[in-house]
């Protein structure tokens, strides 16, 4: 049993992450301009930062 961030916030900031991580994939691949990746690269660093923040809330309470 965990307190704190929910699983479906959890879910929700992985899909935010996974879409995220496909666009920069998708304009690195089809060249796109230097600004565009910029700002997918910090798309994906916020949403890593999301999760990381979803997974520190989570304490465990198994005893």
């Amino acid at each position: 049993m965990t307190i704190g961030s929910s699983h479906w916030m959890s879910h929700i900031s992985l899909v935010h992450l996974h879409t995220d991580v496909q666009r920069l994939r998708t304009d690195f691949v089809s060249g796109a301009d230097q600004q565009t990746i910029a700002a997918d690269r910090a798309a994906v660093q916020d949403s890593r930062r999301v999760v990381n923040n979803h997974r520190v809330a989570l304490i465990d309470v198994t005893v």
